[in-house]
């Protein structure tokens, strides 16, 4: 039996492997990392880092330029006339004679000049032997928080190694404080003091914890772990739990008073950047109704998250206060959707921010391809392959319904699943999901071929997402999109079982479609099982898949 195009994006078999593992629970991305980046004076220390990096590239780039004019005998002609270009307009200053008043300048100038420069110098060999000597990791572990000193060391191999600087027990803590600066520009500059029994107090400035996650892991820890009787409170209040929480409606007003810099229909350019540099943008990924998706290179965010996708919305420069106030709303709904939805097939949420009457999304970059290019490009799937998308499918429904209220992504389509190179299926573009509330219509959002009857009628329910998931199957299965509000139909050329999924998960009737997403996929691991004698064995994390398109449909 041939495989289809899918063979060259899953290598790895990703989806119910043997009967004995037929069970559906979608791992939940939770906090796990205990290690948060921490970089005591973050708005100078960064820069200090941004030189180190540059700085070797810097000197390599004048000695390769020096050698190359030497070897070319131009170094000589090319210093000569930049001399005579720069120097050009100084020749009458440097003609005129020196007046006595001019001399008196130009000596306490150079008296003043030398104690300055030897302050900036110990000031910056200051900063820099901190850098050296000062935690910049903070331990989350369950006995305590500890503050520690991570180094590289090279000798006969490379490893790393971690020197405790401050150890706190989560049981001698007494209190909790939060101390809001004078010059208080944003949230960043609030310092946490975490009080205990028997050691001075820890003093950690919320911003110079760089990563957005981390702050986020720093809160959620402290809440839980601290005594029942020390009150967090405060924290949950000023930070909130996602960080989001807090209304944008007073920063867009402000921002919008002032006139954009460039015109609204004008694109990011590779190089712009963005918040004084945090964000450097690489190319432009897409563009659709919702907004602009670029792809950005971050400074500040960890290793693992450089290259970042960042999703640009238009602030709309209206007069009418309620327009800007849906505005602010739908770009507030997916930002707080997205921080509280941790699951590793759901793109993740990093940081928002605004910026020249436009709003941000920083968010995971999700590489591959989706289902609707490579369908496009390599031809429709066959069955098993569909089987095995779909059960990864019905894992992301089952863990978005399952959350109270439920979440209805609304547009579940194949464009909006990007499927990586280990066959592993992301969801992404969470711009017209919500929460699903009783007794209240909203609006008519998604694309008509895939949108469920009572989706139309702007009242989705969670079995909204299987109609939108079986019209989903009926394109990989056939390369054409189902007919708008119908239930699709496969025909002859396929499986009867493949059909009965097919039709049952696209019913117009709700109560006559799947309950939810477990039990579709139930049918699919009966499915795939079934197919094993025909098919080989599923046991095996590899399956080999070839590249040859799938007959078309006549």
């Amino acid at each position: 039996m041939s495989e289809g195009p899918i063979g060259k994006y899953a290598t790895k078999f990703v989806g119910p492997e043997s009967k004995s593992r037929f069970g559906l629970e979608p791992t939940k991305l939770s906090f796990q990392a205990e290690y948060l980046d921490y970089c005591p004076n973050a708005e100078v220390s960064i820069w200090f880092r941004l030189i180190d990096k540059w700085l070797p590239a810097f000197f390599f780039g004048i000695g390769l330029v020096f050698l190359i004019g030497i070897s070319t005998n131009v170094l000589q002609p090319t210093l000569i006339f930049l001399a005579k270009t720069l120097l050009v307009p100084f020749k009458p200053f440097l003609k005129m004679q020196a007046s006595n008043n001019s001399l008196d300048f130009i000596h306490i100038l150079s008296t003043i000049s030398q104690p300055v420069f030897i302050l900036i110098g110990l000031w910056i060999a200051k900063l820099t032997l901190e850098q050296k000597v000062n935690p910049n990791t903070i331990y989350l572990g369950s006995s305590g928080l500890e503050l520690m000193l991570k180094t590289v060391s090279i000798s006969s191999d490379i490893s790393t190694q971690w020197v405790s600087k401050h150890f706190v027990p989560w049981s001698e803590i007494v209190d909790v404080k939060l101390i809001r600066p004078e010059k208080k520009r944003s949230n960043l500059d609030y310092v946490i003091t975490i009080h205990s029994k028997n050691t001075k107090p820890v003093k950690i400035r919320y911003g110079d914890i760089l990563s957005p996650w981390h702050r986020m892991k720093l809160i959620e820890v402290l809440t839980k772990m601290v005594p029942a009787d020390v009150s967090c409170e405060v924290l949950k209040d000023v930070f909130g739990s996602p960080t989001v929480r807090q209304s944008y409606t007073e920063i867009w007003l402000r921002e919008l008073a002032a006139a954009p810099k460039r015109d609204k229909l004008t694109p990011l350019s590779p190089g712009q950047k963005l918040q004084d540099g945090a964000y450097t943008i690489q190319e432009k990924l897409g563009m659709g109704g919702q907004g602009t998706v670029y792809l950005a290179r971050s400074e500040r965010l960890p290793a693992d998250a450089n290259l970042i996708a960042l999703k640009e919305f238009m602030l709309p420069v209206y007069p009418d206060p309620k327009v800007r106030m849906k505005a602010a709303e739908r770009f507030q709904v997916e930002a707080e959707m997205l921080s509280r939805l941790h699951h590793p097939q759901i793109v993740r949420f990093f940081d928002l921010f605004i910026e020249d009457h436009r709003a941000y999304l920083v968010m995971e970059r999700a590489e591959g391809e989706n289902l609707k290019s490579l369908v496009q490009k390599e031809g429709r799937l066959n069955e098993r392959e569909v089987a095995r998308l779909a059960w990864q499918m019905c894992g992301i429904l089952k863990f978005l319904h399952s959350n109270e209220p439920p979440v209805t992504h609304r547009d579940f389509t194949p464009d909006n699943l990007i499927l990586s190179a280990e066959g592993m299926l992301k969801l992404i573009d969470f711009s017209v999901a919500r929460q699903v509330e009783a007794n209240v219509t909203g609006s008519v959002v998604g694309k008509p071929n895939f949108m469920a009857p009572e989706q139309f009628r702007g009242k989705p329910v969670p079995q909204s997402d299987l109609y939108s998931l079986g019209a989903s199957m009926h394109f990989l299965l056939t390369g054409a999109e189902p007919e708008a509000i119908q239930t699709a139909q496969l025909g002859n050329q396929f499986s009867q079982a493949m059909n009965h999924m097919v039709a049952k998960a696209t019913a117009v009737d709700v109560a006559e479609r799947y309950e939810s997403a477990e039990s579709l996929a139930s049918d699919l691991e009966t499915f795939l099982a079934e197919s094993q004698e025909h098919s080989g064995n599923l046991e095996g994390d590899v399956i080999h898949l070839s590249n040859q398109k799938q007959p078309e449909i006549s």
